[in-house]
């Protein structure tokens, strides 16, 4: 949906650029015009000017996003700083223990191992920080650690969540508590 209407908000703001406010200029020519109507129409004329250094933009703008976007570590840096954000990063790391902990309680209740459960839930996170938390869990569980205490050392995780994860893990109702 957002994608949508991106491209329909792109294609409008091109549509009035290129082809409807040109075609006013010899309508308002020599007239006294409000400032913000002289904004519009020097973004017109600068626009129809550079059209080709502007697409030339557009697209080096896009193939660095795409680029951005296909490698991993370029990925992980520009996530974390977004994550890092005070604003969204609470949103984000709310929205990350959501998926895990659902994803974790069905796998768990299908009979998926524990390892293997928190390996898949983990890659349904989307946040890298989170991630490494839970590969770093994942290690010490195998060493023979709960899950809740392993969480607990990095501190990224709420004090809430470990807590609901203690309880689930002695009342042996990891699913239930996680869902």
């Amino acid at each position: 949906y957002p994608a949508i209407l991106s491209v329909f908000f792109f294609f409008f703001i091109n549509c009035l650029l290129f082809f409807v406010v040109p075609s006013l200029f010899d309508l308002f020519e020599g007239r006294s015009l409000h400032p913000l109507t002289k904004i519009v129409f020097a973004v017109s004329k600068f626009a129809n000017a550079y059209k080709i250094y502007l697409l030339f933009l557009f697209f080096a703008v896009g193939v660095l996003a795409l680029t951005a976007v296909s490698v991993k570590k370029v990925k992980d840096s520009i996530l974390k700083f977004f994550f890092g954000l005070p604003v969204i990063r609470n949103l984000m790391v709310q929205v990350a223990l959501i998926r895990f902990s659902r994803s974790f309680s069905v796998l768990l209740s299908t009979g998926i191992s524990y390892v293997e459960a928190l390996k898949l839930a983990r890659d349904v996170m989307k946040h890298p920080t989170l991630e490494e938390d839970v590969a770093y869990a994942e290690k010490r569980i195998i060493e023979g650690e709960k899950l809740s205490s392993s969480l607990k050392i990095k501190g990224n995780i709420p004090p809430l969540m470990i807590r609901m994860l203690e309880i689930a893990e002695e009342s042996a109702k990891t699913p239930e508590m996680l869902n």
